[in-house]
């Protein structure tokens, strides 16, 4: 810690920084109000330029990737106020309100593109979908999904390939895939979290990590994603000491020792290591195999292909199939599918019909 910015409100809640790192906006719940701060270059100690007032329960802000457009949402209110960015001095100025159809919307975010922006919120049972008019930041609602009742953290995957909300009420996760054509969400799945009320959530900035909060429990979770799939996985106390596992390690695992391995442990193999798997790669599971980096799975020798069970074997993501070499392919004994098939280079597909 470098220090603290006393700002004398209670209920201070969303916290947003300019891609510039100049501005930070302040969402101050308790007191209807958002701070502007000016961000020192040299120290990061910030600094009030303006306070904007009359905002019912202000819960999250949005900021556009050009710096030139800012929304808060109004939690009491059900709305979402759009502000211009002055991006010389990170000024604010209100430019329209939009009308949510939320109970409580609690949590804006925007595509890394600029084009699409998502609201979470309490009460619905809905994420919203909007494209973004990227000459005058008007939002335009193109769509909305079916969740859970209550949202209220949502993240987007910096790849733009998937997106996130936490159930508050059924302590889980859902996961979506993200259209980056239209913006439209499609439920892939739901991360069952352990946590009583998951709420808040963040992606690390290389997508191979995520992080929800408890509103209740006073912890965090952590998990590993699936950088083909976009799938969560637990990482559990000690999972990084994996990381330093040599080939040789790996080799001398049994394959009982390698089935007792979770998806986060073996996320954590180096890519150099995993050249050690042989016949203990029957221990693998299509859990296991979802998790791995394609570097990962370019280092899996002929025999350790040979000895994945056929399940594995289709579980390898379909953006990961054409880094698999053809010696790869000849070893082993699967029915590819059209899709898988039609992901592999003509030098695999022509791998496939010889091995045939």
């Amino acid at each position: 810690m470098v220090g603290t910015v006393g700002n004398a409100f209670a209920g201070t809640y969303g916290l947003t920084r300019s891609l510039n790192g100049q501005f930070e906006y302040v969402a101050v719940s308790n007191s209807n109000m958002v701070l502007e701060y000016s961000v020192s270059a040299s120290t990061g100690s910030l600094t009030v330029i303006n306070t904007i007032t009359g905002i019912s329960i202000p819960t999250s802000i949005g900021l556009s990737p050009n710096g030139s457009w800012a929304y808060v949402t109004s939690y009491n209110l059900g709305t979402i106020l759009e502000y211009s960015v002055t991006t010389s001095t990170g000024s604010l100025s209100l430019i329209g309100t939009v009308a949510t159809g939320l109970v409580n919307p609690d949590t804006f975010v925007m595509s890394a593109n600029g084009k699409f922006a998502y609201l979470a919120g309490q009460g619905n049972g809905y994420v919203t979908e909007y494209s973004v008019n990227t000459t005058n930041g008007a939002l335009s609602v193109i769509g909305s999904i079916a969740t859970s009742l209550n949202n209220k953290g949502f993240a987007l995957a910096p790849n733009g390939n998937f997106a996130y909300t936490t159930d508050l009420d059924g302590g889980t996760v859902l996961e979506f895939s993200v259209n980056q054509t239209t913006g439209l969400l499609s439920l892939m799945g739901t991360v069952v979290t352990g946590l009583t009320t998951p709420s808040g959530m963040a992606i690390s900035a290389n997508g191979n990590f995520a992080y929800v909060a408890n509103d209740t429990s006073g912890y965090t979770s952590e998990y590993v994603i699936s950088s083909s799939t976009g799938a969560f996985a637990a990482i559990p106390v000690g999972a990084q000491f994996f990381s330093g596992f040599t080939s040789t390690q790996v080799a001398a695992l049994s394959n009982s020792q390698v089935a007792s391995l979770s998806a986060a442990e073996t996320f954590f193999l180096p890519s150099s290591s995993i050249a050690g798997f042989g016949a203990n790669a029957a221990g693998l599971t299509a859990a296991d195999i979802q998790f791995f980096s394609s570097s990962q799975i370019q280092q899996l020798s002929t025999f350790a292909m040979a000895s994945l069970a056929t399940a594995t074997l289709q579980a390898i993501p379909t953006a990961d199939i054409h880094y698999l070499s053809t010696t790869q392919i000849h070893a082993v004994n699967v029915q590819w599918t059209s899709q898988e098939y039609a992901a592999m280079t003509t030098i695999q597909q022509s791998a496939v019909i010889s091995h045939a």
